[in-house]
């Protein structure tokens, strides 16, 4: 467990720990998500960060198209 007044990041950078509040905080300022989203993405595609940041980024590009679309 880190000590979060020196270094409030996650233990592990590979996988998602909603169960510790200032990495529950590093998570959604991560992936730029409020707590519901990341909630949502980690029961779509599990706890590695590699995955939700796709999971993210293909949200993202899906939301981007359809606002191109609108044009």
């Amino acid at each position: 467990m880190p000590d979060h007044q020196f270094n409030p990041g996650p233990v592990d950078l590979a996988r998602v720990d909603l169960t510790d509040a200032h990495e529950f905080h590093y998570w959604t300022t991560e992936f730029a998500c409020t707590p519901h989203q990341l909630i949502d993405a980690l029961g779509s595609v599990g706890v590695e960060a590699a995955a939700v940041g796709r999971y993210f980024a293909s949200a993202r590009s899906t939301v981007r198209q359809a606002e191109l679309s609108r044009v």
